[in-house]
């Protein structure tokens, strides 16, 4: 699959990584990449929420000089929690989430904030949707968006 930038970022939240190393193209105005991702190990990493269990993924460049890791939370449905990039012409760059919100529209409430859940230490084995929430009608995000395949 082909994806730009920002979507990118939320790939992993519609389908969940379901090997260990994925391969994909992302296109800009100026050209298409093709990366290698590796989930290298699962973690608790300390964010604004307090602690979370992440997994990290890696990839390196082709030259390897750059170092680009991303941490994606199992129990927030695989969003990018942290993201680094080392040794780019620019230094090194470090993102870490800070909050989520969300439009008052799209929700259907007054709410503006989502309350972000910390993770406990069994959450690292994963999460997958449940049978009771398909029963019910509650959205299934893989179910509209490529899944991503490994390589």
């Amino acid at each position: 699959p082909t994806f730009d930038p920002l979507a990118l970022m939320w790939q992993y939240y519609f389908t969940p990584p379901t090997v260990d190393k994925v391969t994909f193209t992302v296109g800009t105005p100026r050209r298409i990449h093709r990366y290698t991702m590796t989930r290298e190990m699962t973690e608790t990493i300390d964010w604004p929420q307090g602690k979370i269990v992440a997994e990290r993924w890696h990839r390196q460049s082709e030259d390897g000089k750059t170092d680009a890791y991303v941490w994606l939370a199992p129990s927030l449905r695989h969003i990018p929690v942290k993201m680094r990039v080392s040794n780019t012409d620019r230094g090194t760059i470090e993102v870490v989430l800070d909050s989520i919100r969300v439009d008052e529209s799209a929700t259907g409430t007054a709410r503006d904030e989502l309350t972000l859940p910390r993770a406990a230490p069994e959450a690292a084995a994963g999460t997958s949707a449940s049978p009771a929430a398909a029963a019910t009608g509650a959205p299934q995000p893989a179910a509209t968006f490529p899944a991503m395949t490994g390589q």
